[in-house]
């Protein structure tokens, strides 16, 4: 049995080098795009409805003492010893009166027996927590809960729960109980994770810390409520429970804004059966038990129906079918799945329609109905007596019970729309003149978004003709016995098959739900009942890897190895060696061939092996939510590998690098105690789970033949400091000690959690993104980092979006690193030609100064020159997680002159240009102008070329409409002199609007027909789930204009 910690866990997560080195990282590429997951997004809400019925004070197994006869009051003479005593003594136990009697005196009816246990409450128990060393922990089922409820509140597991769990987490969540005839909600959505469990910041605390810390005064926080026995009695109002928790719902939901995309959700956590609704019952043998169960199911399907989703959480050891089968009803008929357990049952044999109308009806029934005992049945459609396993979490021990309400809680995180992007080449050749477009279409209640990659021809003129084929219907239309799936364990690249993947290793309880689990990947018909194959592409961007390039020469090396590499690895539609790649939410990489739109192979992440269960079903609807994988940006870039100065290469030891992120995918399972990344996950590192499995790479030398080259390996001391594999990694080469070096360049990833000074000096925080890092892509090992540690003063926010890598004095090598972090400054770091020891990081903007807030960058940075030889830092600001709220701050876009390589500039030293141009001065260092939406932010990076700045906005439909989740705002296109901030588009207009929906940053594309570039922009449809690629209204200079950009694009970046 999986364990109840488990259980509540899986709840909570259910929404450039060398010569060719661009100084303007401008989306010229198919690659080059970072932009590729925005999404309509708002926090999802929970409400945790807590059971505090008298049994929640029994150990897990349901140790009680019950009365000879049935009866509920039993009374026994104290002399003969405890409860205990008494029960295991048959001459004792059948000793007793009915009432107070002296020296009958002890009523040891319904008394607690045996609740110390292990730490995991696991077994075997005992009365005192002095009999056995180490089991003195007291697990009644209360304890057990209010211990695990903690624990999945403080996401970030520094031993607090603080202000940075609710940004880590991002569910707006209450806390509500059931007992006796009431059902009181004591914290209702949107109350502080800190205030629901301690009830701090009131009183005296700022946070909670210690088991037993609480604001005296806030009887209403989980830890005060659930302190003592003494709040632990009464019957189960279980129905009751469910009809209140609707009605404080659905008042929520009709004041929310945003109340047609938020997603809500209910977790139940129960050890038994209603006993109050239809008239309270006498106790569980009551002959009208068949009403409550009924009452429970059809209260449970209100929910679902109203747009409430419910987990269910049963929790007890021992707990009879009767009532599993009917937590498992609820579950299904609330719209939720328990992964982790086989589904099994026929889910039409039981007809809610017959009794949810009224089910306190009375109905004929069979069995031993004489309030005597359990086994008293509805003739028909009872939910006690109709099987059904595998939709409830039921949890027998502590560890148990944490996983399921985790598993529930890694549901609940996912909850968006999407949108796409497509991949063109920066320079076409008539050849390979093609777009290839990723879009999806999402399934409501299933995991499974069906999705699409096709392949456009570009006409002469530069607009986008007909699709040429859709690789998701031809991956459909393929025999799963023929496909390519592999995936790391042992050591070594293996085939995704049931010959290689244990029932251990998906974390099911049986190979026949691991057959299930792999069949369905493969899409194996017998257990892919969707008949499709490829998973939605959300934010891993296309990247089409063809024949090294042409326009690469690496001056630093006599041999010229690089040409021979190029020569020895042809790839083109022709030969059937060029592919496109894309992550997909099916938790593969896949590689197509552009030739023909077949897949050549995938790569399943081991990291995401046990998450599969989560998209694995059989029947639709299915209740499980769309889950996220391979879900970050990719990088692929021919790479040198060997050692030395690299003067004289040789070609074997050129490689074709693939680099990609797990991005949203990778939670929970980012950091493993498996140096496999197969098993033992945490979301947070910690010293008995060191390697971080959040970003891998791929040798595709040879296209078709994948082979595993390593994940990133931190040390210790920087490990704390990755987080969500948001940022794309920009690759280069850099000089260390006089040797050349290939190396990626990353941000820390995504974690929104600020550090917050809550210690009085700010220097205990969530560390997870705060840092930038040098891979070296011989190993994967951090060759240098520059982290909070190393800077506490400043290195507050998360770095999520993708670095800028320049080559500022034309030596082939990278010396200049610009990254935004979450609260809208860009860092500058530093790599001269000597040792790693003079490496350096610093800011080179910082928001003071500036009239009003501002928002975080999460797109690259674009790097130019002016003619005098100046570096311009270009950038914008937004927020991409929820890119449809209008929010507070006022979004802008910056450059700013980065004259000496060394100072922090600020607001102040820059000119406003919103209504007026820049005029280039001693005294300021660029210019910045608002956006002039309502909400209108910038998504994606710009591009820089002939001497114009060229990006794009989203500003959501607001508070103006009716219904801001399903208008999907406009989508524009800017077009500014890159000097001085002017208005370059027709009529020296600063913008022009694209349409209707969410756009991507534009991709510029030298057109083989035309001496004039086109620019592409792909749009979201309606309220952002279709896609549309158009060739954008504007005219760029022509090639011979590019004064501005000394080195157009590092070609060799696939």
């Amino acid at each position: 049995m999986r364990t109840l910690r488990t259980i509540f866990c899986a709840i909570l997560i259910a929404l450039l080098g060398g010569a060719g080195i661009a100084f303007a990282q401008t989306c010229t590429t198919d690659e080059s795009c970072t932009e590729t997951g925005l999404f309509t997004n708002v926090a999802p809400e929970a409400m945790i409805v807590l059971d505090m019925s008298g049994s929640m004070k029994w150990n897990p197994p349901g140790d009680v003492f019950h009365c000879p006869n049935g009866l509920s009051t039993c009374y026994y003479d104290a002399t003969k010893g405890s409860c205990w005593t008494i029960m295991n003594n048959p001459a004792f136990y059948n000793d007793y009166k009915t009432s107070y009697s002296p020296p009958y005196t002890q009523q040891c009816g319904n008394a607690v027996l045996k609740r110390y246990s292990n730490e995991t409450c696991s077994g075997p128990f005992y009365m005192t927590s002095i009999e056995a060393p180490g089991y003195s922990t007291d697990c009644a089922r209360y304890l057990i809960a209010r211990q695990v409820i903690r624990n999945l509140l403080d996401d970030n597991r520094d031993g607090k729960i603080f202000t940075d769990d609710d940004t880590s987490l991002n569910i707006r969540m209450g806390f509500a109980k059931f007992q006796g005839a009431y059902y009181e909600e004591w914290k209702p959505i949107g109350t502080s994770y800190r205030n629901i469990y301690c009830g701090a910041p009131f009183g005296s605390l700022t946070y909670c810390t210690t088991p037993t810390s609480y604001n005296i005064a806030d009887y209403k926080c989980i830890l005060r409520s659930m302190m003592t026995d003494s709040s632990v009695a009464g019957a189960t109002p279980l129905a009751l429970a469910l009809e209140s928790v609707k009605t404080k719902m659905d008042t929520l939901k009709a004041a929310d804004t945003y109340k047609n995309c938020r997603q809500r959700f209910v977790i139940l956590l129960s050890d038994g059966a209603d006993t109050m609704y239809c008239g309270a019952a006498v106790n569980d043998t009551d002959r009208t038990q068949y009403k409550r169960r009924r009452a429970s199911v059809a209260r449970a399907k209100a929910l679902a129906d109203a747009g409430y989703k419910l987990f269910v959480v049963g929790f007890g050891a021992n707990m009879p079918d009767i009532e599993k089968n009917t937590l498992n009803w609820m579950a299904y008929y609330g719209g939720t799945d328990n992964p982790l357990v086989t589904n099994s049952g026929d889910k039409t044999a039981l007809d809610v329609s017959a009794f949810e109308a009224d089910p306190c009806a009375v109905s004929a029934t069979t069995g031993t109905c004489d309030d005597s005992s359990t086994q008293c049945f509805a003739v028909s459609n009872d939910p006690g007596n109709t099987p059904l396993n595998g939709y409830a979490f039921i949890a027998g021990n502590a560890t148990e019970l944490e996983a399921g309400l985790r598993e529930a809680l890694n549901y609940i995180r996912e909850a968006n729309y999407s949108f796409s992007q497509s991949s063109v080449a920066s320079s076409r050749l008539t050849d390979e003149n093609f777009l290839y477009e990723v879009s999806f279409q999402p399934v409501n209640n299933d995991p499974m978004w069906l999705g699409h990659l096709r392949k456009y021809q570009i006409l002469n003129d530069g607009t986008v003709g007909s699709a040429l084929w859709d690789a998701g219907q031809l991956l459909q239309a393929r025999d799963p016995a023929t496909r390519t799936i592999k995936t790391y364990k042992g050591g070594a690249l293996v085939d995704f098959t049931t010959a290689n993947i244990t029932y251990t290793d998906l974390g099911v309880e049986n190979d026949t739900r691991r057959n299930e689990v792999v069949g369905y990947i493969r899409g194996e018909s017998a257990y892919n009942k969707d008949n499709w194959k490829l998973g939605d592409v959300f934010r891993a961007n296309p990247v089409t890897v063809g024949t090294p390039s042409y326009y690469y020469k690496d001056t630093n090396d006599t041999a010229n190895a690089f040409a021979a590499h190029r020569t020895n690895h042809p790839r083109s539609s022709l030969n059937g060696r060029r592919i496109v790649l894309g992550g997909a939410n099916d938790g593969q990489l896949h590689a197509f061939k552009t030739s023909d739109g077949s897949e050549a192979w995938s790569f399943i992440p081991p990291s995401v092996i046990p998450k599969l269960r989560q998209i694995a079903h059989s029947s639709h609807p299915a209740g499980m939510p769309h889950v996220y994988f391979v879900d970050g940006p990719i990088s692929v870039a021919d790479v040198w590998l060997g050692t030395g100065t690299g003067t004289t290469k040789s070609a074997s030891d050129w490689k074709t690098l693939l680099v990609f992120g797990l991005g949203r995918g990778a939670d929970p399972n980012l950091w493993s105690s498996s140096s496999d990344c197969l098993s033992d996950f945490s979301l947070v590192y910690d010293a008995t789970r060191p390697h971080y499995c959040g970003v891998y790479a791929l040798d595709i030398t040879d296209t078709l033949n994948p082979v595993y080259k390593w994940r990133i390996t931190p040390t210790g001391a920087q490990a704390p400091y990755l987080g969500d594999p948001y940022s794309k990694m920009s690759i280069g080469r850099v000089k260390v000690g006089g040797n050349e070096k290939w190396v990626g360049f990353m941000g820390g990833g995504h974690n929104w959690a600020a550090c917050n000074p809550y210690d009085g000096v700010g220097t205990d925080c969530d560390k997870r993104g705060k840092g930038f890092f040098v891979i070296d892509l011989a190993d994967g090992s951090v060759l240098w980092s520059y982290t909070r540690a190393d800077n506490p003063t400043y290195l507050n926010y998360a770095m999520p979006g993708a670095p800028a890598a320049v080559d500022t004095d034309l030596d082939g090598f990278v010396d200049t690193v610009y990254i935004g972090d979450l609260k809208g400054q860009i860092w500058r770091f530093r790599f001269p030609t000597g040792n790693t020891a003079d490496w350096t990081g610093s800011r080179l903007f910082q928001p003071s100064g500036l009239t009003s807030g501002i928002g975080p960058v999460f797109a690259a940075p674009t790097v130019a020159k002016d003619a005098t030889g100046n570096i311009w830092v270009y950038w914008g600001t937004g927020d991409k997680t929820e890119p449809i709220v209008v929010g507070t701050t006022v979004e802008r876009f910056f450059a700013v002159k980065d004259s000496d390589m060394a100072s922090v500039w600020t607001g102040a030293n820059l000119d406003d240009v919103t209504a007026g141009t820049y005029t280039d001065n001693a005294t300021k260092h660029g210019w910045y102008f608002n956006l002039a939406g309502a909400g209108e932010k910038v998504l994606g990076e710009a591009v820089v070329f002939g001497g114009q700045v060229y990006f794009t906005t989203y500003t959501p439909g607001g508070a103006a409409v009716s219904d801001p989740c399903n208008a999907a705002g406009a989508a524009k296109i800017y077009g500014v002199s890159y000097i001085t901030g002017a208005g370059s588009l027709t009529g020296n207009a600063r913008s022009v609007t694209l349409g209707v929906g969410i756009p991507t940053a534009p991709t510029l594309s030298l057109n083989p027909y035309s001496p004039t570039p086109d620019l592409y922009v792909t749009i979201s449809g309606g309220s952002g789930t279709g896609a549309t690629t158009i060739k954008a209204p504007v005219t760029p200079g022509g090639t011979g204009n590019r004064t501005n950009i000394l080195y157009w694009r590092d070609r060799r970046l696939q």
